[in-house]
């Protein structure tokens, strides 16, 4: 938007009939580093212009890199807590199933600690999904995949 708000300052083979399109593709190929070649820019601050988001280009995948472990470290976290809970309230848990087999005695304490431990990782997945919304779809994608 910024090249065709710019009067497309590009001589493209196609003709000038193509402006915007011509603007998306100049985008398209820097921005996901493919390079020009069959479109030129028509003066030295285009040309920096399109260095500048060539960066963008290598920043935005080093990002979605980075990112990544952060996901996942997070994710993980997350299913250690499922995955006991499972010996603790049956497979899937119940309630019902969480109450049978904390009918011990000192069961009450035990459920008292368990219930502590939940309320923290309600609040660290909260955090996590406040602080990260794109896990919210990288757990999705697992669990789909999981079936």
């Amino acid at each position: 938007m910024i090249f065709y708000g710019l009067g497309s300052p590009f001589a493209d083979p196609f003709g000038p009939a193509h402006l915007f399109r011509t603007d998306l593709y100049v985008s398209g190929t820097t921005l996901f580093t493919l390079g020009l070649g069959d479109v030129v820019p028509h003066s030295q601050w285009v040309r920096e212009l399109i260095v500048l988001e060539a960066g963008m280009g290598l920043g935005f995948v080093a990002m979605v890199i980075g990112y990544f472990p952060v996901l996942y470290g997070a994710f993980s976290r997350r299913e250690v807590s499922i995955s006991l809970l499972d010996a603790r309230a049956g497979s899937p848990p119940t309630a019902a199933e969480l109450m049978k087999r904390h009918s011990f005695d000192g069961g009450n304490a035990a459920l008292t600690l368990l219930l502590e431990e939940w309320e923290r990782w309600s609040a660290e997945l909260l955090e996590s999904h406040i602080s990260y919304p794109l896990l919210v779809i990288f757990v999705h994608s697992i669990r789909i995949r999981a079936g």
